[in-house]
């Protein structure tokens, strides 16, 4: 009976450790875009999920300009095959996480491509905003792709919506 209740309790804690994962989300709401990080065997991987479709995901850094513009439609263009949900994989070897301050920085190329887009990498940059009241933590991911020319898509996120998988 002592052997069976041992192995009842090893099979139930290693089946509960098996569903521990290590990594991080940013999900702001229901209808915006979302990130996830997550590290799968000896790889990361980044999973972006936009519910209300690609065409509201945003994607575009820095101020517009009427020069802009044209750079900015030909890049949405260029990277439609994003969709709702893609997902760019990197060797762990290859990446820096930090799931304490919700970080990712993988640099090469990653090892799968979405349709005919490729990502040579990732970053996070942490921005901190200050009013006279307030200050207000962010995390930028900024995720080089390459479809004929090469792209850098943003996607900012406040830390308040962002948390480590438990």
């Amino acid at each position: 009976m002592k052997n069976i209740f041992s192995l009842f309790v090893i099979t139930v804690f290693g089946s509960l450790n098996s569903l521990a994962y290590d990594g991080f989300h940013c999900i702001p709401s229901l209808r915006q875009t979302r990130i996830q990080v997550l590290t799968v065997d000896n790889e990361i991987e980044i999973r972006v999920v936009n519910p209300a479709g690609y065409e509201f995901m945003p994607q575009f850094d820095g101020s517009g300009s009427q020069f802009s513009l044209g750079f900015n439609k030909m890049q949405a263009e260029d990277l439609n095959e994003f969709g709702e949900v893609f997902v760019f994989r990197w060797s762990k070897e290859k990446c820096k996480i930090d799931t304490e301050n919700l970080t990712l920085d993988c640099d090469g190329e990653a090892l799968n491509k979405v349709g005919n887009i490729k990502s040579f990498g990732v970053s996070t940059t942490e921005i901190s905003e200050k009013s006279r009241g307030e200050t207000y933590e962010k995390r930028k991911f900024r995720i080089s792709a390459e479809k004929e020319n090469i792209y850098f898509v943003s996607l900012e996120f406040y830390k308040q919506n962002c948390e480590k998988f438990k």
